[in-house]
């Protein structure tokens, strides 16, 4: 979700400390969509986008059989986070990259640039979303810009 770099594990663990705080549960729930699937994806819930985290990387195939051989295709392929809000707290959705995938479009944010050769040195691009954007039963945020090796600091804007 966050990467392996720049302290993710870190805040990982404070977002899960303060999950818990609230007395609440982390859970998550993975999809793989095989190549003959729908592959649009929708919100899960009326949620608003804060941040939006790309890390670059391979495109490995993400098949059960595949990925049991291959325990870090999940660290290691190309993923796109968005980290917001929705009516219960902290709300995030990540999309994952594979084999024979076209890029991940975010319709909202069309600077977002995936499935690009020149990124897949683990390239970490954090785009922080100032104004909010209203799309039909969603709200999503127009981008401030961090890109680095580490992703942004909390202050940071370009």
């Amino acid at each position: 979700l966050f990467g392996t770099e720049g302290g993710a594990r870190e805040k990982y663990l404070d977002i899960y400390s303060q999950v818990k705080e609230r007395g609440n549960e982390l859970k998550f729930i993975l999809f793989y969509l095989s190549p003959g699937d729908y592959h649009r994806f929708h919100s899960a819930a009326k949620c608003t986008a804060e941040k939006r985290r790309h890390i670059a990387g391979k495109l490995y195939p993400v098949k059960p059989s595949y990925v049991q051989k291959h325990p870090n295709v999940f660290i290691e392929n190309e993923r796109v986070s968005l980290f917001g809000k929705w009516a219960n707290g902290f709300f995030s959705t990540t999309y994952i990259g594979a084999t024979n995938v076209g890029s991940i479009v975010l319709n909202f944010d069309p600077e977002l640039q995936t499935n690009n050769p020149a990124h897949r040195d683990k390239q970490i691009i954090d785009v922080e979303y100032e104004k909010a954007l209203k799309r039909k039963s969603q709200s999503f945020l127009t981008p401030k810009h961090c890109e680095s090796a580490d992703g942004c600091d909390d202050d940071s804007t370009t």
